[in-house]
Parts: C-alpha cells; structure tokens; sequence
C-alpha cells in the first residue's frame, strides 16, 4: 500500500495475463549517466527513491517523484544475473536491460525504451562501452538484505528459460513461499480483545484480478489484508452482524470460492462494522426476507468474492463464518439467505405461477449454478432461446422456432460442435 494519502500509480493490471505479484521493497535507483537519464525520461541524474514491485516475469520501479516515469523490466529482456555492487556505501545491484524497457509517464501509456544502441559497424569502443553503461540499471534496496533478493530474482530468471509446464509449478511454489512469509498486522483490529477465530491465506476475486490476502476471523469481525502493497486499504472489515449472505462459489471450475455479502449502511456500518472503503455491493440477490431478487446497485452493501487454496480450507471458512455469526451476542436481528440451491423448487413454483418474472428467475437460476457478478470467468448469462432469425414472423407453436436447451451453445450445429473440438484437443496438457 502506498505510504501516505497519495495513490499508488502501480496496479496489478499493468502486469502481463497469469503473472503472479510477489513482493515490494523501498528502493533507490540510481541513474548511470545523462544520457540514460535522458533516455528515461528523467530531470536530474541524482537517486530516485521509490518502491521496487517484483513480479514472476518483471520488475516495476515506482519512484515517488510523479514526474518520473514509471518503469517496468521485463526478466526475460535481462543480460546476464543480477551483480552485487556498491553505491555511496551502501549494498547495491545492478541489471542489464539489454532489451530495454517500458517506461508510463502520468499521461501516456507504457512506451518501450531502448536503453542501448544496436551494435553495427562504424561503432567504435568508447561508443559500444557508452552504450553499454546506458543499458546498466542500478538499484540500492531499503531495510531489506540483498542476499535473499538476489537468490529470488535469480530463481525468476531462471522460470523464464524453461517451458510454461514446468515454469508455472515453480512460480506458483515462489508465490505461495512469498504469502506464507506475511503476518497479519494486528494493529488494524478495532478491538484488541477480540478472539482469533480463524486466519487463511486467500485470494479476493475482482474483475480482470485476483489480489492475494490474509484473512482474520474474529469473534466478531471479519478483516481482509491486502498482501499487494498497492493503491487501496490495506485492511478491510466488515462486523459479523452486518452479514447477511455466505454461499460457497466454484472459481476457475474448482470448489474453493466464498461470497459474502454484508449491509455495510445503518446499524452496522459505525464502529468498524462495515467500515470496508472497496465496498459497492452488487445488490443483484439483494432480495428481502420473502427472497424476490431485486436488480441494481446497492450503495449500502458490499459484496466480497474469496477463493482459497482448497476445498477444504473453503469449508473450514464457511463453517467458522457461519459459527461465528450465530455466537453473536446479541444475536443479529436477520437470519442468513438460505444457499440458493436449496430453493430451486419454491421459486421454480412461484415462476411457473407468475408469481416470478422471467428476468428475476433466470437471474436466480443463474446464482443457483454458481455464477456471479464479481466473477468474469462466471458471469451471469442468460440463454439464447430463439433459433429462427429468417422467417418474417414467428411461429410461437412451432418446435423449430426454439433452441434446443439440451444443448450448449458451442453445440448446436456439427460444424459448431467439430470447432470446439479441435480446440479442446489443441490446448496442452496442465
């Protein structure tokens, strides 16, 4: 999380698809030169400091200096290991970015460069070692050692050189070691008394993101540490009274999610019960004790997605959730939703009779197969009923108007069919 009021300018979004965000270290980076100076984009050849944001496949340095650009290394571009070196005393060390880098000013979008000029003919010596020095990146960690920093970027590189089917187990290894290293910071409780109930390492799902976390579960709250030192609070915590939703989520086709909605408004919203800055709920089940679905935003409700490392981590989760709400004293004035799957007769029964729109029971059937509004790889959809787009008029009455619904989309013609067949066959292995 960025130190003070100013917003971070690093997201997890500048990242490349499935790279995994590792750790940050307060950093110097010291410029080699005027010309790499200049090349960069920078005003002054003095150190910058900033924050250093190691990624599986990239280095990111943010300098707190908003008219410095901000750079991104990608690990594969690097010549070379990481050198240990000394700058002004202190440890220092030192990349070559032979391949250049990206660089983002405050108004554009990233823009590749080119750090070192190409060699060729004509080029004398003094030329190729200028040229050289430019390519040369020097960083001077803060309160970290380098040792350990040096062993980590070195295990990265070495990732990038071998094939996505062996690469991906070890970064994933990295990954977890980098998550098991955190601890939550107990200064964040509202009351220090309250018991520990449960703590797990998660991930919270956001739309095109997955942010890992640490969540403490105590006898009366439930708190979410971002493990991502990025813009937004580093701790969010919503009071056990304020739940009033907790149905457990498939995520990427496995049994690990959790979703949990809380009212983050009225009584539950001072005194740290709701007190979640990330909240803007989704209001889409937000139906009332008689569980007509209602659709729309809703500004006093604040709906978390989790995933977790297993199934069985999901199930502990969910069972000490529950267990916690209902140890309450006193007992909250509103009972849990019921899982929706557990309601398919009833409202299929109200729907049948008119009592249930089509809009609002497909949104039902929809949560009762596991998708979500804060899940795009499970996103609510809706079928698509009519087949007979040719005809001038349709005949209601008629069996060829319709859809088969026995079948998925990606199924209904062979030609259709014999496409995502091939596609299946072509995607390797995990």
């Amino acid at each position: 999380m960025q130190r003070g009021t100013r917003r971070s300018r690093f997201s997890l979004l500048l990242l490349d698809h499935g790279e995994l965000y590792l750790e940050d270290h307060g950093c110097f980076f010291h410029p080699a030169s005027p010309a790499q100076a200049q090349l960069l984009g920078l005003r002054t050849t003095k150190k910058l400091k900033g924050r250093l944001r190691v990624a599986s496949c990239s280095l990111t340095f943010e300098p707190e200096e908003l008219a410095a650009p901000l750079m991104r290394i990608a690990l594969r571009e690097l010549h070379g290991p990481a050198t240990e070196r000394v700058e002004a005393g202190a440890e220092a060390f030192e990349v070559t970015a032979a391949g250049g880098l990206t660089k983002r000013d405050l108004l554009q979008p990233f823009a590749t460069c080119r750090l070192a000029a190409e060699g060729g003919g004509g080029v004398d010596a003094a030329s190729a070692a200028a040229a050289a020095a430019t390519a040369r990146l020097r960083f001077s960690l803060l309160h970290t050692p380098l040792p350990p920093f040096l062993a980590l970027l070195a295990e990265l590189r070495e990732a990038q050189l071998l094939p996505a089917s062996q690469a991906e187990p070890r970064l994933q290894r990295l990954s977890g070691a980098q998550e098991e290293k955190c601890a939550f910071d107990l200064t964040a409780l509202v009351d220090p008394l309250e018991a520990h109930q449960l703590q797990l390492t998660v991930h919270r799902v956001l739309p095109m993101l997955t942010v890992p976390g640490l969540l403490l579960l105590t006898s009366s709250r439930l708190y979410l540490q971002s493990l991502v030192a990025a813009d937004g609070p580093a701790v969010s915590r919503w009071g056990l009274e304020t739940l009033v939703r907790a149905v457990r989520r498939r995520h990427l086709l496995r049994h690990t999610g959790l979703e949990l909605r809380f009212e983050t408004g009225g009584s539950g919203g001072g005194g740290g019960g709701g007190g979640s800055s990330e909240g803007g709920g989704d209001g889409w089940m937000a139906g009332g004790q008689s569980g007509d679905l209602q659709i729309g935003a809703a500004a006093e409700e604040a709906t978390v997605l989790l995933t977790f490392r297993s199934r069985e981590e999901r199930e502990q989760a969910w069972r000490a959730v529950r267990g916690a709400r209902r140890a309450l004293v006193p007992a909250p004035p509103r009972a849990l939703a019921p899982p929706p799957a557990t309601r398919i007769a009833a409202m299929t029964e109200r729907w049948v009779h008119g009592h249930l729109d089509n809009f609002s029971y497909l949104l039902f059937l929809n949560d009762a197969a596991d998708r979500s509004f804060h899940d795009l790889a499970q996103y609510p959809v809706f079928p698509w009923v009519v087949a007979d787009y040719a005809s001038p008029t349709l005949d209601l009455s008629s069996p060829a108007t319709y859809r088969d619904l026995s079948k998925p989309v990606g199924a209904l013609t062979p030609a259709r069919l014999e496409t995502f067949r091939e596609r299946c066959h072509a995607i390797p292995e995990p």
